[in-house]
């Protein structure tokens, strides 16, 4: 029987985080991160920093099975879209990141352990049948509105269209549009 790994076993806890996006990018370029997690008033991750970008914080709970991020599809569109790292939370608080790079080689070596007839151990999926988006991670944004700064999930980045914020009253702007 195969041991269950869950993605607290694959993180990494040596990561910044805060509230303050500048004052995040000044702490970058010092330690040579790729990325911080910025964090809303509440203390949930709200999104991603870089020295010279920006990103949404891509969620999942540290009790995920690997299994279930390697087959996630809106974290796997994320990553592939360019997203650097997935947060990893405990009780809505990050406590971890993983690397889009370390997910690559956790995905590899599932590939390499399955054998024909399934993914990852698990049952296929028959084409045609459309997977609901998993509201256990949500794509995670805070509104750049200087009088908001609410956080806000989405199941995908960027929207279909313009929404509302769910603070209310105005439309979503991201945190990097400030």
């Amino acid at each position: 029987m195969a041991v269950r790994r869950n993605v607290a076993d694959a993180m990494a806890t040596d990561f910044l985080s805060g509230t303050e996006a500048p004052l995040l990018r000044l702490s970058l370029a010092r330690r040579m991160d790729e990325c911080a997690v910025l964090t809303g008033r509440d203390g949930e991750p709200a999104g991603l920093v870089g020295p010279t970008g920006a990103w949404p914080a891509v969620v999942v709970p540290d009790d995920l099975a690997v299994e279930a991020l390697l087959t996630d599809a809106p974290v796997l569109r994320a990553l592939l879209d360019g997203v650097p790292a997935v947060v990893v939370t405990r009780g809505g608080r990050p406590v971890g990141v993983i690397a889009a790079g370390t997910v690559t080689e956790l995905l590899a070596a599932e590939l390499a352990a399955t054998g024909p007839g399934n993914v990852l151990g698990l049952e296929v999926t028959p084409p045609g049948v459309p997977e609901a988006p998993d509201p256990s991670a949500p794509l995670r944004l805070r509104c750049g509105v200087s009088v908001c700064r609410a956080t806000n999930s989405f199941p995908r980045w960027p929207p279909d269209t313009d929404v509302e914020c769910s603070a209310g009253g105005h439309l979503f702007v991201p945190f990097w549009a400030e």
